[in-house]
């Protein structure tokens, strides 16, 4: 009877010692997550930027194509 409780109290030391060393993987875990989600939203907001500047650019380069073809045009029929 000694041996058997003796061996149940060994296994419960053991599962409190599991339960300890799981409980700080998942803290470790979330500590983790919460890190990426952060460098996640910054990396999104700064391939925002990027994007919102090529299409400014690109815009600009198209307005100023527009702009010159019409002066162009204009000078041409003034001057003919």
């Amino acid at each position: 009877m000694e041996g058997v409780l003796k061996n149940n109290v060994e296994k419960l030391v053991e599962r409190e010692g599991n339960l300890n060393d799981l409980e700080v993987k998942a803290q470790n875990l979330e500590e983790g997550a919460s890190q990426f989600h952060k460098n996640a939203m910054k990396v999104k907001k700064k391939m925002w930027w990027e994007h919102t500047k090529a299409k400014l650019g690109i815009g600009g380069v198209v307005t100023l194509v527009i702009l010159i073809v019409i002066i162009i045009i204009v000078v041409k029929t003034q001057g003919g």
